[in-house]
């Protein structure tokens, strides 16, 4: 057996996204999408909720490989490091993913406790609307963008929280403001 600390980084890290990857495609997505790539509605064809999933994961797995495939000859050396930097990259999206879902529906409980929003509304009637439809993703995005890009440059600033925050506001309006019926995630589950 190959002794773990002689394998490359590159190979090591490209052996992790290859696993990952697949296991999505073959585990995960048949399980949870049930449209196809792309579906024929009344006689037209449309594209299906399989699709950019599919494509997102064949674009990591195609990283993965060209990692895994690599000449690159640095030995992983001591694991703590690489293995420290995944536990507090996975910490940082669990938190993101949680402030994305809770995010608001916490908004309306404390709208309808300050008085903003009429009470016993609930998120639901609500997720769909200015500013509530924005405020989980927004929120959850901008925490993912402005913790991962501090903790890989290590810097911590306003400008790039500022910065964060742009870049989820604008991921969020290409997709939201030209479409009448698409829901930001994850409110069409809410």
């Amino acid at each position: 057996m190959t002794d773990l600390k002689n394998i490359s980084q590159h190979r090591a890290i490209g052996a992790f996204v290859c696993i990952a990857a697949l296991a999505a495609l073959v585990l995960w997505l048949p399980n949870d999408v049930d449209s196809g790539l792309i579906e024929k509605v009344r006689r037209r064809y449309q594209i299906g909720d399989l699709l950019a999933p599919v494509v997102a994961l064949a674009t990591i797995l195609a990283g993965g490989s060209w990692l895994l495939l690599s000449k690159d000859h640095q030995p992983v050396g001591d694991l703590n490091g690489p293995v420290r930097a995944i536990l507090i990259s996975l910490a940082v999206i669990a938190l993101s993913l949680v402030l994305m879902r809770w995010g608001g529906p916490a908004s309306v409980w404390i709208g309808e406790a300050a008085g903003l929003v009429e009470a016993g509304t609930g998120y639901r009637p609500l997720r769909d609307t200015l500013p509530w439809k924005f405020i989980g993703f927004l929120t959850g995005g901008t925490v993912m963008i402005w913790a991962l890009s501090a903790i890989a440059d290590g810097g911590w600033t306003w400008r790039r929280l500022a910065t964060a925050f742009l870049i989820a506001f604008t991921i969020g309006a290409v997709f939201d403001l030209p479409f009448e019926d698409l829901v930001l995630p994850p409110n069409g589950d809410v």
